[in-house]
């Protein structure tokens, strides 16, 4: 006897895994309101620094919290602390950060092969993960 068993239906298979992730997108959200929910009532209950490390222990645990103060750089006003402080105080204060701009590069990849390449010599390239978003059609 021989039995012939049907392949699974690509779009099914799609449709499938498509409401598979978007059920676990929505899980990972409840769950992130819920930790920050959980964060903020430890810290309530230990307390936080603006800035620097608090540890409190328990029989069972050691909760830390770490305050923490973003800092960004208004470059309109570099211009003006030049002129106020020394060089190595500037300097040892804002430092650059190098970053590829790509829509660029690949610009000169097509315009340029010669100079692309000398260019390329100074970036590491390698594949990032690839992304997956699923939008649910209106029905």
């Amino acid at each position: 006897m021989n039995i012939t068993v049907a392949a699974p239906d690509p779009v099914r298979m799609v449709d499938f895994y498509a409401q598979k992730l978007q059920d676990i997108k929505q899980q990972i959200t409840d769950l992130n309101q819920q930790k920050t929910f959980i964060e903020r009532e430890l810290i309530n209950l230990v307390g936080a620094q603006e800035e620097g490390s608090n540890a409190h222990e328990t029989t069972f645990f050691k909760v830390t919290t770490t305050g923490k103060i973003d800092r960004k750089v208004i470059t309109k006003h570099l211009n003006t602390v030049k002129e106020v402080v020394t060089p190595e105080i500037f300097n040892s204060i804002f430092r650059l950060k190098f970053e590829v701009n790509v829509t660029a590069l690949k610009q000169l990849k097509k315009q340029c092969p010669k100079e692309y390449n000398a260019v390329a010599y100074a970036i590491e390239s390698k594949p990032a993960k690839t992304s997956v978003k699923v939008d649910a059609l209106e029905q």
